[in-house]
C-alpha cells in the first residue's frame, strides 16, 4: 500500500520523554501532537482512511493517548490531557464524519471510545478529578450523540449504543464513587443520567423505538434502574 499523503506534526516543549508513532496508507490524513513537561505518550495510527484529523495535547506528567482509525473518512478526534497519568483511547473502524472530544484534567482518569460503522456521531468526554472512568461503545448506527461529564473522584460511566439511530445519551456525575450505565438498542432513543453526591448507582436500558429515560439523583447511596422494551 502506498502512502499518498500524510501531514504529521510533532511539537514538544520541555518534554523529557515521549513516544509518538503514526502510520497510514491513506489520503490527506492529519495528525498533530503537542507534548509538554515529562514522559507523555501518544500513538496515532491511521490506515485505509481519508481526510481524518487527529490532535493530541498533553501537559504535566505521564499522560497517554492512543488513536486508531481504519477505513474511515472525515473523522475528527481531539484529546486534551492536563495532569498526571490520565489515559485516553479512541478506536474507530469504518464510517465517517464522526467527532470525538476527550478532555481530562486531574490524575489517573481514563476514557475509552470505540466506534464501529458509525456516521455523524458526536462523542464528548470531560473528566476533572481523580480516577474517573468512562467507556463509550457505539456501533452500526447514525446520528448518535454520547456525552459524559464527570467532576470528582472514582466516578464511572459505561455507555453503549448498538444499531441505534438518532439516539442521545448524556451522563453528568458530580461527586465521588457514582456509577452510571446506559444501554440503547433501537431508534430515536434518549437517556439522561445526572447524579450529584456519593456512591449513587443508575442504570438505563432501552430496546425499541422512541423511548426516553431520565434519572436524576442528589445525595448519597441512591439506586435507580429504568428498563424499557
Amino acid at each position: 500500500m502506498k502512502l499518498k499523503h500524510i501531514s504529521f506534526v510533532v511539537s514538544a516543549a520541555l518534554a523529557i520523554g515521549f513516544s509518538v508513532s503514526a502510520s497510514a496508507a491513506s489520503n490527506h490524513e492529519t495528525a498533530t501532537v503537542n507534548q509538554y513537561d515529562t514522559a507523555q505518550s501518544a500513538t496515532i495510527n491511521q490506515s485505509n482512511s481519508s481526510y481524518d484529523t487527529v490532535s493530541v495535547n498533553q501537559a504535566y506528567y505521564n499522560n497517554s493517548a492512543s488513536v486508531a482509525q481504519s477505513s474511515t473518512t472525515s473523522n475528527t478526534v481531539a484529546i486534551n490531557q492536563d495532569g498526571t497519568q490520565n489515559a485516553a483511547n479512541v478506536q474507530t473502524t469504518f464510517g465517517g464524519y464522526n467527532t470525538t472530544n476527550i478532555g481530562q484534567n486531574g490524575t489517573t482518569n481514563s476514557a475509552s471510545v470505540t466506534q464501529y460503522n458509525e456516521k455523524h456521531d458526536t462523542t464528548s468526554v470531560a473528566q476533572s478529578g481523580t480516577s474517573n472512568g468512562a467507556d463509550i461503545n457505539q456501533s452500526n448506527g447514525s446520528y448518535n450523540t454520547a456525552s459524559v461529564n464527570q467532576v470528582g473522584n472514582n466516578n464511572t460511566a459505561d455507555l453503549a449504543q448498538e444499531a441505534a439511530y438518532s439516539s442521545t445519551t448524556t451522563v453528568a456525575q458530580n461527586g465521588s464513587g457514582n456509577y452510571a450505565n446506559t444501554y440503547q438498542n433501537g431508534s430515536f432513543e434518549t437517556a439522561s443520567i445526572g447524579q450529584n453526591g456519593s456512591s449513587n448507582t443508575a442504570y438505563t436500558s432501552q430496546s425499541g423505538t422512541g423511548d426516553r429515560a431520565t434519572v436524576s439523583q442528589s445525595g448519597n447511596s441512591h439506586y435507580a434502574s429504568i428498563t424499557q422494551h
